[in-house]
């Protein structure tokens, strides 16, 4: 008659994975659905609680790792959130995450070393429902000055790949290169290693008849995105 979701951390130890006990009360069903642990900034886990996993609304939760244990955070608002994909802490001082609102827009919200505040996305607008779905599903910071999201959008059951770039005080949009006669595609992920360097992966699929699911992969040098050929 349904599960029960609770919260579950996994620490790798340089040799296996491990069990971490999440020891956070919580009154009502948990989980953790976006981490960040690079070694510089705060190691931040984001969630939610609900009745259960279906249930609205959902409150944020926000977990943060001492080095021994999980312990609460500051959570961004829900009226910010009610679904988060990413999120990531590249100083002390900040954090970026993303996710989408009870209308299923694309929002993100930046940690100041204090509170959450919601953050504009620079989404296009034709991908705004209900012409069409989608938002960012991966992010990279390596400063807080610098980071890139990626993810993708529908206009009209037609996908697209786009990403947005950070620079310490609003997102701006990039276009990315979506293949020829698709029938779907999706950029997953993206990491950066500087301002000049980041790459993306995904899939893309082509219309039938035709092959299945391929991988896809694109570089940023800086500044324009270029398509990989991927294995």
């Amino acid at each position: 008659l349904g599960g029960i979701a609770h919260m579950m951390a996994l620490h790798w130890n340089g040799t296996a994975w491990a069990p971490e006990p999440v020891g956070v009360n919580a009154a009502n069903q948990a989980w953790l659905g976006a981490i960040s642990c690079n070694g510089v900034g705060p190691c931040v886990a984001l969630g939610f609680t609900a009745s259960s996993p279906s249930a609205e609304p959902h409150t944020p939760l926000a977990l943060r790792w001492t080095g021994t244990e999980w312990v609460p955070f500051p959570a961004p608002a829900a009226s910010i959130f009610s679904s988060i994909t990413s999120v990531a802490c590249p100083t002390a001082a900040m954090c970026m995450a993303l996710g989408s609102n009870a209308k299923y827009a694309p929002t993100a919200a930046r940690w100041n070393g204090k509170r959450w505040s919601g953050v504009a996305e620079a989404t296009p607008l034709t991908a705004s429902p209900p012409n069409g779905g989608g938002g960012m599903s991966g992010l990279s910071c390596i400063s807080a000055t610098f980071c890139m999201a990626v993810g993708g959008f529908e206009v009209n059951q037609v996908p697209y790949n786009y990403a947005e770039k950070w620079d310490g005080t609003a997102w701006s949009l990039l276009a990315m290169v979506s293949p020829a006669h698709v029938l779907s595609t999706g950029i997953n992920a993206v990491v950066c290693s500087s301002p000049m360097a980041c790459l993306a992966v995904g899939w893309y699929q082509h219309g039938n008849p035709g092959p299945g699911a391929r991988p896809e992969a694109e570089l940023w040098k800086g500044s324009s995105w270029s398509w990989l050929t991927a294995a």
